[in-house]
């Protein structure tokens, strides 16, 4: 009988994993969009597409530090807790995109070289004055892992290359 109940819970466990999102998120650290409504819904989230927007590597090599900009990728990554995730230039293919990958995370990329992930790459953030919100955006909106979107905002570059964008507004490409 004990078995039967170790067992059990063990299954449960499993499941209850498998279905509770990733990447170290919980309620208390950025809450279910299911859960509550998040005024980021509102406030960052964009009804119609902003522009015309240029692909990362663009942004990326051609750029100034502070220009407002209009980014299109794919969702890679999100930081668990803050509303921040990495953008990837389309033009790299996910594992899915690969028929014989049969990764089961095809966001990770793992089937691309890490010097061309990090020319093809950039760190979208949500701030409020000055600081990082503590929310992840993860399901807000739709927004998943390879969900295509639209980012309008301002470039942060850093010393050794690296590039966030300064999010002001999300746009969904369904």
């Amino acid at each position: 009988m004990k078995y039967r109940i170790w067992t059990l819970a063990a299954l449960l466990g499993l499941v209850l994993a498998g279905c509770g999102g990733s990447e170290g998120e919980s309620s208390e650290a950025g809450g279910s969009a299911a859960a509550s409504h998040s005024p980021l819904e509102d406030t960052l989230f964009l009804k119609t597409s902003p522009g015309e927007p240029l692909p990362v590597r663009k942004v990326k090599d051609e750029s100034a530090d502070d220009a407002e900009v209009l980014v299109s990728g794919r969702v890679k990554d999100f930081v668990g807790g803050f509303a921040s995730f990495t953008l990837v230039d389309k033009s790299m293919k996910h594992c899915a995109e690969n028929p014989e990958d049969k990764c089961p995370t095809p966001w990770d990329y793992c089937c691309v070289s890490p010097s061309d992930m990090a020319k093809n790459t950039l760190t979208v953030e949500v701030q409020r004055d000055g600081r990082l919100v503590k929310e992840s955006l993860k399901g807000l909106g739709g927004l998943d892992h390879l969900q295509e979107v639209v980012v309008k905002g301002r470039i942060r570059r850093q010393e050794g290359g690296n590039v966030t964008i300064l999010a002001e507004g999300i746009f969904l490409r369904r």
